[in-house]
């Protein structure tokens, strides 16, 4: 008997990305000199692309315009197998196009994004997709759709499917908490914990309570990424625990680990490992990220992942 390849469908937006990382400290308003890169991004398309090259079948749903930026999405996702037959085209319009400025460590610094396109994309249309959905093992978005699409996905096409969902940042959070009792797992960070829960969530025993508020919502789990200090999760089930890995002494582009780490998260549940072994197979995806200076490393692997995790596994 062949082994079951799990197939996760993504929704939500894709875009052209625009980075620039600085050779040395930024100066504001000046031009400074540095490196600029390309490439195609978006919360869910990043969990996605991680998918595939993690070994999951995937697809994604998305709007794209029938722009140059609209090709380069289309060409970057079917190179990693990735599945856009499904893409809604919108005649005339742009294309999702997102621009970074990132300072000699890597971080982030300012950016703006173009995502109105998204708006495009409505509860109709996914209703559509009703038969891509019920194959799927998984379902992955984020809060950027428009909140009444967020809950006719979770509520409508997805009801019998697990939803995993991606914060991505307090203001979408919003969104998110109007339909987290609906999905499976969430991945906020601290502060959009404190969106969700309504709580402060600075120390580990307010993150802890926060986290149980936000279980009783009905959402099954809650993980969350706590930067150097690893990841912290709680579950329907009464699992609690804080995971970490050890401390990274050289880091690329910090842009794409919370994206990775999500990702091997997913892939974690689908193939039903533990839930400490399932974090820090995600832990160590985020790490495979962070080593790249592309927002998703081109070379992400469960192989190498594994190889990752035991160079970084925290033995103390």
């Amino acid at each position: 008997m062949s082994k079951h390849v799990p197939y996760v469908v993504g929704v939500g937006a894709a875009n052209f990305d625009v980075s620039g990382k600085s050779f040395q400290s930024l100066i504001s308003h000046d031009s400074n000199p540095g490196e600029i890169s390309v490439s195609v991004g978006g919360v869910t398309h990043n969990i996605i692309e991680n998918l595939a090259r993690l070994g999951a079948r995937t697809s994604l749903i998305t709007a794209v315009g029938d722009d140059y930026f609209a090709d380069a999405i289309r060409q970057a996702c079917e190179e990693v197998g990735i599945d856009t037959s499904h893409f809604l085209v919108v005649t005339g319009a742009k294309s999702s196009c997102y621009l970074n400025v990132l300072d000699t460590d890597g971080e982030m610094q300012v950016a703006v994004s173009d995502m109105r396109i998204i708006r495009h994309l409505t509860a109709e249309y996914l209703k559509e997709k009703r038969v891509i959905f019920e194959k799927s093992d998984a379902v992955v978005t984020d809060g950027c759709l428009l909140p009444e699409v967020m809950m006719g996905l979770v509520t409508d096409v997805c009801r019998d499917i697990p939803v995993f969902a991606d914060t991505v940042s307090t203001t979408y959070a919003h969104t998110i908490k109007e339909v987290m009792g609906f999905c499976h797992t969430i991945k906020p960070n601290v502060a959009e914990l404190e969106v969700l829960a309504g709580l402060p969530a600075r120390t580990d025993a307010e993150l802890e309570c926060a986290c149980d508020k936000v279980l009783e919502s009905g959402v099954y789990r809650v993980v969350v990424t706590l930067g150097g200090r690893g990841c912290y999760a709680a579950d329907k089930e009464g699992h609690r625990m804080f995971r970490k890995l050890k401390t990274m002494k050289r880091v690329d582009n910090v842009t794409g680990a919370g994206d990775a780490f999500f990702a091997g998260l997913i892939y974690g549940t689908l193939l039903d490992m533990p839930l400490s072994e399932m974090l820090d197979f995600a832990l160590a995806s985020g790490i495979v990220a962070i080593l790249s200076v592309s927002t998703i490393n081109p070379n992400m692997s469960p192989e190498l992942v594994q190889e990752t995790l035991e160079l970084y596994r925290d033995h103390t």
